[in-house]
């Protein structure tokens, strides 16, 4: 088992560095194209867009990583399909009505192609596929970060740039993974009995979800309402740079953590997995987080101007979160594959909201909204380590 960590983590770490390394020079790069407000308005929309996506959605990734053998592949491709027309077709025409507009329209159906890519990528994960997966992923982020950086230098701007990436990523990523599956896709209509099935499945998923990706997106909704446009682009701004890692490796190493966690023959054998990538991942993660303390707003000032001064700030009291935030949704994957885990993930996201009260300050100060972000993380990975702690002294005695 280390051997195949191991083995994985080297893909890992080559493949996320070239990702990470091309997707932060394009942030710099298109950041001097786009004003605050401008980015507060893209940051607004798509929280706003993702959030009501994310409540009607069965995470059905995690349902396919977890679902027992043989999967049933049509079904869940169908209904990645359908739940996501039926999201976006329940939050499109109010909004159109409302405001039709074309940058809406665009990342509306972005955050569709982002749905059905994510449940793509579960399939190639639950066979193991990792490497050739971390290669296509690689390919298509780097592809779309370079086609991005040329656009933004040959027509000098910044937001339409950012729409045109977050296509180009989904694009690159679905169309290869649709065309390995799609020797096993047969369209149907779901039925009532499939559905019950999957909201059964999802349920626990769910509600995790509604937490993790909507706490973070409601922070920005409400930063947006109370402190202004141009405050939510720096936040957004801070935000992007400090969830880089997480979004490329945490995500990633913890996926497959909940695939070797739902795999795992007994509980010995879940925590020894889970020990290992934690010693693997606190390491690298503390140290990137000491370095973005102590250079980050300088590095960040220098390449990105003046004019995001607030939002340099607010990403050096960001950066505790570099590290609480992936280990804490390590930490959630093992409680969600070994227990019923409602109470302590629920009792994780109480304290997870210590850092909201300073969201809705009438005269905000970015190192308050900075250290918000990572105070929350904070409280919430000590809460689900606590329960972990609690879950081993109740196995002590059969280990």
């Amino acid at each position: 088992m280390s051997s195949s960590i191991f083995h994985y983590a080297s893909w890992v770490i080559a493949g996320k560095s070239c990702q990470i390394a091309v997707a932060f020079f394009t942030q710099l790069f298109i950041a001097r194209y786009i004003a605050p407000d401008e980015l507060g308005r893209f940051g607004f929309l798509f929280a706003t867009l993702s959030f009501w996506q994310m409540l009607f959605s069965l995470r059905l990734p995690l349902q396919v990583i977890q679902s027992p053998i043989p999967l049933e592949t049509p079904l869940y491709l169908n209904a990645a399909i359908q739940e996501g027309l039926f999201a976006t077709a329940s939050l499109g025409l109010p909004f159109l009505l409302y405001e039709p507009s074309t940058d809406l329209i665009l990342l509306l159906l972005a955050t569709f192609l982002w749905r059905i890519a994510e449940v793509m990528k579960a399939f190639q994960e639950r066979q193991t596929e990792h490497p050739a997966l971390l290669r296509l992923e690689s390919a298509g982020q780097i592809g779309a970060n370079l086609i991005a950086l040329f656009f933004a230098w040959l027509t000098e701007t910044g937001y339409w740039i950012l729409i045109l990436r977050e296509w180009l990523a989904a694009l690159f990523l679905l169309f290869p993974l649709f065309a390995r599956e799609k020797a096993h896709f047969q369209w149907r209509w779901l039925t009532k009995n499939d559905w019950i099935q999957l909201i059964q499945a999802g349920r626990p998923f769910w509600k995790d979800g509604l937490f993790e990706q909507g706490m973070i997106r409601l922070s920005l909704i409400c930063i947006r309402v109370f402190s202004g446009q141009a405050i939510a682009g720096h936040y957004y701004q801070a935000l992007r740079f400090i969830s880089l890692p997480h979004g490329h490796f945490g995500s990633l190493i913890n996926r497959y953590a909940f695939h070797l966690f739902a795999q795992a023959k007994s509980s010995s054998e879940r925590r020894a997995i889970y020990k290992q990538i934690f010693t693997f991942s606190v390491i690298p993660l503390g140290l990137l987080s000491l370095l973005a303390m102590w250079k980050g707003k300088e590095l960040l000032l220098f390449f990105l101007g003046p004019s995001w001064e607030i939002a340099t700030e607010m990403a050096q009291y960001m950066a505790g979160g570099l590290l609480f935030m992936t280990l804490f949704s390590l930490e959630k994957m093992f409680l969600l594959s070994h227990v019923d885990s409602h109470p302590q993930l629920f009792r994780a996201r109480l304290f997870q909201m210590a850092g909201i009260p300073w969201l809705f300050l009438p005269f905000p100060n970015p190192s308050l909204l900075g250290l918000s972000f990572t105070i929350s993380y904070l409280f919430a990975f000590l809460s689900t380590r606590h329960s972990i702690y609690r879950i081993k002294t109740v196995e002590s005695p059969a280990i």
